[in-house]
């Protein structure tokens, strides 16, 4: 069974979207060069999560 990843704080830049397969799609729009980070979680099929801090940039 697949892991699930869910955007558990940050925001990403207007225009990109977070999936439950841990993608990032889209086109930035509006978005001031610069990096932003967000904190991913994922989840097994057993209930164990994991956490990581990712910094996003935008140049």
């Amino acid at each position: 069974m697949p892991c699930t990843w869910s955007l558990t704080s940050g925001h990403l830049p207007s225009g990109l979207s977070f999936g439950p397969d841990g993608t990032i799609a889209g086109w930035p729009y509006f978005a001031l060069a610069g990096s932003d980070p967000i904190v991913v979680t994922v989840t097994d099929a057993t209930g164990t999560a994991a956490q990581a801090t990712v910094t996003l940039a935008v140049p």
